[in-house]
């Protein structure tokens, strides 16, 4: 009894081809853009890829993420389709080349420290007695005069 797939068939469920061609760019945009929303902790390990025969699939970093996202499906679909997106169903694959990758947005730059926030961490580290922890502080402070 063999239970293995041939790989042409999971090429055509996972590749596009003629047949079945990805979803136009606008569409694809919203839904990289709202994909933190449906994905939830998933998001940073998973990438969508929505087709235009209404099926999503999704690519996972392992398949410890490819298993919560299968459990989170049924929820997802009916948010995305609240959402405008039609989509019949989604299919969950695990990319075994994680560096091919698309990199997320970089996280937003903390906000700088005021000037009376690096006044206090100064006169805090003045009393500090440990001298790593003293100096992590004064460069902290110092950060907030640095522009």
């Amino acid at each position: 009894m063999n239970h293995f797939k041939r790989i042409s068939s999971l090429i055509r469920e996972c590749v596009p081809d003629a047949e079945d061609p990805p979803a136009d760019e606008p569409a694809q945009r919203r839904l990289a853009r709202s994909w933190h929303r449906y994905a939830q902790s998933a998001a940073l390990h998973t990438y969508p890829m929505l087709f235009a025969s209404r099926r999503l699939v999704v690519f996972c970093d392992s398949s410890a993420w490819a298993t919560l996202v299968q459990h989170r499906t049924p929820t997802m679909l009916q948010q995305l389709k609240a959402d405008g997106f039609e989509i019949a169903w989604i299919k969950v694959r695990v990319r075994h080349n994680p560096m091919a990758r698309p990199v997320p947005a970089a996280a937003p730059a903390p906000p700088r420290l005021s000037a009376d926030q690096a006044r206090a961490i100064r006169e805090l580290a003045d009393r500090i007695r440990h001298g790593a922890l003293r100096a992590s502080l004064v460069r902290l402070s110092d950060t907030a005069t640095k522009d």
